[in-house]
């Protein structure tokens, strides 16, 4: 039988986004920004902050790989750069795990 450990519960990851949020609207206020988040794990949390930021924004993705079978290459390698063109624009990477 497995055993669901729960490390952070759900009402605190929301609380914490909603938080970020109100950083980051603070930090950038009056101007637009640019989230950029790798594909595809990044996607859900990308949404959940973006809807809690009360600044002009835009939604760009990469997609990037350093893992070969369960373990990390040590080398990334991008696949799909950013759409956008991002030159003079604030740019704000957005990740939901950061790893070793």
């Amino acid at each position: 039988m497995h055993t669901l450990v729960k490390l952070i519960g759900e009402e605190q990851i929301i609380g914490r986004v909603e938080e970020l949020g109100r950083q980051i609207s603070d930090d950038f206020s009056g101007d637009q920004i640019v989230l950029v988040t790798p594909l595809k794990g990044g996607v859900f949390f990308l949404a959940d902050l973006a809807r809690r930021l009360s600044v002009p924004l835009e939604l760009d993705f990469v997609s990037a790989h350093s893992y070969e079978g369960d373990r990390s290459s040590g080398t990334v390698r991008l696949e799909k750069g950013p759409s956008l063109d991002l030159s003079g624009k604030k740019v704000l990477l957005v990740e939901d795990i950061i790893d070793t």
